[in-house]
C-alpha cells in the first residue's frame, strides 16, 4: 500500500478544486466560500480568501504572470496576485454559473465557460470581454487552449466538443461521439490531438486535423 506523505488540513467544507502553479512552488485549493494558497515545499498555508458567495468550482494559474483565477458560483471570477494576497480584479457580468477557466499560454487573456452555453475570452488588464464563443446548446464545462495559443477547445453537456479560432472567434470544427455530456477536454502538448471525458464512462482521443 502507498503511504500518505502529508495531510493538509485547513478547509471546513469539502475541497472541490485544486491546482498547482506552473513552477510547482504553490498549490491552490477551493471549497465552500474559501480559497487557500499553500507553499508546496513546506506545506505552509500562506493565505485564505473568504469573500465568496458560494462553492468554488475551478482554479487556474497564469503561465506567465503571478495571477490566480478563482471560479465561483456567485457568477464572478476573482483574479488574485500571489504569493502575496492582493485582489487584482473581479470579472463580473455573468448571468449564469461559471464552470471553468483557463489562461491563454502567451497573452494576458482568460477564457471562462458557463452554464449559459457560452465561452468568453477576457482581457485581464481591462476586465473586458474580447470575444464570446457561441454554439453549444447546453452547459459548457471544459475549456483548454492549444500550446501555440491559436486554438480554443470547449466541451459541453450537449455531448459535443468544439474547436475555435482564438483570433477570429469562429467555430472551426465540432466533434461528435460521446453518448452523454462531455465534462473534460484537453489538447495534447503538440496540439495534434484532443482527449475528452464524458458521462458515458469513456475517454476519447481525437485527431484535430481530420
Amino acid at each position: 500500500t502507498e503511504t500518505v506523505e502529508q495531510t493538509l488540513s485547513a478547509h471546513a467544507t469539502p475541497v472541490m478544486a485544486l491546482q498547482f502553479s506552473p513552477c510547482g512552488q504553490y498549490l491552490a485549493s477551493g471549497s465552500y466560500r474559501a480559497s487557500k494558497l499553500w507553499e508546496t515545499s513546506t506545506s505552509q498555508l500562506l493565505w485564505t480568501a473568504n469573500d465568496y458567495g458560494s462553492w468554488i468550482w475551478g482554479l487556474a494559474f497564469s503561465p506567465k504572470h503571478p495571477c490566480l483565477a478563482v471560479v465561483n458560483n456567485d457568477q464572478k471570477i476573482r483574479l488574485w496576485e500571489y504569493p502575496k494576497k492582493r485582489l487584482l480584479k473581479t470579472l463580473p457580468g455573468f448571468s449564469r454559473w461559471i464552470t471553468a477557466a483557463k489562461f491563454h499560454p502567451t497573452q494576458r487573456c482568460l477564457a471562462s465557460c458557463s452554464s449559459d452555453g457560452k465561452t468568453r475570452l477576457w482581457d485581464i488588464e481591462t476586465g473586458r470581454t474580447v470575444t464570446v464563443f457561441e454554439g453549444h446548446q447546453d452547459w459548457v464545462i471544459g475549456v483548454d487552449f492549444s500550446a501555440c495559443g491559436q486554438y480554443l477547445v470547449t466541451s459541453s453537456h450537449d455531448q459535443t466538443i468544439k474547436l475555435w479560432s482564438v483570433k477570429t472567434g469562429k467555430l472551426l470544427k465540432s466533434f461528435l461521439g460521446h453518448a452523454g455530456g462531455v465534462y473534460g477536454v484537453r489538447f495534447s502538448p503538440d496540439g495534434q490531438c484532443l482527449i475528452s471525458s464524458g458521462l458515458d464512462l469513456t475517454l476519447k482521443i481525437w485527431d484535430v486535423a481530420t
